[in-house]
């Protein structure tokens, strides 16, 4: 690859990296609050996993795919379908997130696992 190569992949690195911050963030929270309702935080950190890996993943390939393209000499339609087939698994996949982060969000929480911690102790009648 040459120069203005690595500069352009840099700069598409650099233009999605907010987002991908944010991804970090929810994943820290996601996973430091995973003790709390597993299941819940559970699927949230799946959910933000996958998306943080979906825009690596995608900036990576819409950057380096010309390239390639353009070693292998492949046809604007071998390129077309290359794009089509990338579009629909990432598509899927995206749904497949969302749909983790819904539920995560959405699903109502369980009743409290018996414990220590929430069990009331028993009283009296008489106050004593």
């Amino acid at each position: 690859m040459e120069r203005s190569s690595w500069v352009s992949l840099l700069i598409q690195l650099a233009v999605a990296s907010p987002v991908w911050i944010v991804l970090v963030v929810g994943i820290v929270l996601a996973a430091g609050r995973r003790d709390e309702a597993p299941a819940r935080y559970g699927l949230m950190l799946a959910a933000l996993v996958l998306f943080l890996v979906l825009g690596v993943a995608g900036t990576l390939v819409s950057a380096l795919l010309p390239f390639v393209a353009v070693r292998q000499a492949l046809t604007a339609t071998q390129m077309g379908v290359v794009y089509a087939v990338t579009g629909v698994a990432s598509t899927l996949l995206h749904a497949a997130a969302w749909v983790l982060l819904l539920i995560a969000v959405f699903r109502r929480p369980t009743a409290p696992r018996p414990g220590p911690e929430n069990v009331v102790s028993p009283q009296s009648r008489n106050g004593v």
